[in-house]
């Protein structure tokens, strides 16, 4: 009597992991494309003194893609991030990372 309900359980564990495998190729194969628009796209920078949250969003309608600067970063302290730089023709990628770098800060992909 057991057997049948734990072949029944295993069934649905199984399909369950097939649809939980196509969620996951269908988020790499997104994320793959956000990583390959970041190092593809060419971006020129001329900032002076600018809030970081101004930057990001400045990268986020450059490029049609979603940044989310987290709260923690956003209101680190009274005065905001500031952010001077001034590059031609880098990655998106590389921009990113020169504005991301110098405060100890990292982008993650979701």
């Amino acid at each position: 009597m057991k057997l049948p309900t734990i072949a029944a359980l295993f069934g649905w564990v199984a399909l369950g992991g097939v649809a939980a495998a196509q969620e996951d190729s269908a988020r790499t194969q997104e994320l793959g494309k956000v990583r390959d628009r970041l190092a593809s796209m060419k971006i020129t920078l001329d900032f002076q003194n600018a809030k970081l949250e101004d930057v990001i969003a400045y990268f986020q309608e450059y490029s049609g893609l979603n940044f989310h600067l987290a709260t923690e970063v956003a209101k680190s302290g009274e005065e905001p991030a500031r952010v001077t730089l001034k590059v031609r023709d880098v990655t998106l990628k590389t921009a990113l990372k020169l504005v991301l770098n110098p405060r100890d800060l990292v982008c993650v992909y979701r």
